[in-house]
C-alpha cells in the first residue's frame, strides 16, 4: 500500500506544473545594460537595453511607477520587441520608475529579469525664443 501512494503522489507531483511552466524557469532573464539602477540621477531621454537571450524571438517589457507591478501605469508604445533595447516616450512624466524584461524563447516566455530604478526628469529652466530673436 505504502508503494501504491508513493507512485500516486509522484505521478501527482509530476503533473503538477504544466511542461511549459518547467521549461519556462530554464528561460534566463536578459541582463540588464542601462540606464544603470539609480532613483538619483535624472535622465532627459530614458532608453531602455538589456543583453540578448540566446535563441530569444522577442522580449516583454513592463515599466511601473512601483516596484510591485500593482500599477503598471506606463502605456508603452509597444511591450514586445525583438530588439534588445525599447526607447521610453517622450511624453513620459517625471517620476522615478522600475523597468524589468522577460525573453521568449521556443514559444515560452521566461522569468522577469529583477527590477532596475530610473528616474525621469529634465531641466525645466528653458529659454523661450521670439521668431524675431537673432538666436533663432
Amino acid at each position: 500500500m505504502a508503494v501504491a501512494v508513493a507512485a500516486v503522489a509522484s505521478i501527482v507531483a509530476t503533473f503538477a506544473l504544466p511542461a511549459s511552466t518547467a521549461y519556462a524557469n530554464s528561460v534566463p532573464a536578459p541582463t540588464r545594460v542601462s540606464p544603470a539602477s539609480s532613483a538619483t540621477a535624472p535622465l532627459k531621454d530614458v532608453v531602455l537595453q538589456w543583453n540578448p537571450v540566446a535563441g530569444a524571438s522577442q522580449y516583454q517589457v513592463q515599466v511601473s511607477p512601483n516596484k510591485n507591478w500593482t500599477n503598471n501605469a506606463v502605456d508603452l508604445p509597444v511591450d514586445t520587441t525583438v530588439n534588445t533595447l525599447l526607447e521610453m516616450p517622450v511624453g513620459l512624466p517625471h517620476a522615478a520608475y522600475f523597468w524589468r524584461v522577460r525573453a521568449m524563447v521556443g514559444g515560452v516566455w521566461g522569468t522577469y529579469s529583477a527590477p532596475w530604478e530610473f528616474l525621469r526628469d529634465w531641466d525645466t529652466n528653458v529659454a523661450i525664443l521670439k521668431h524675431d530673436d537673432p538666436r533663432v
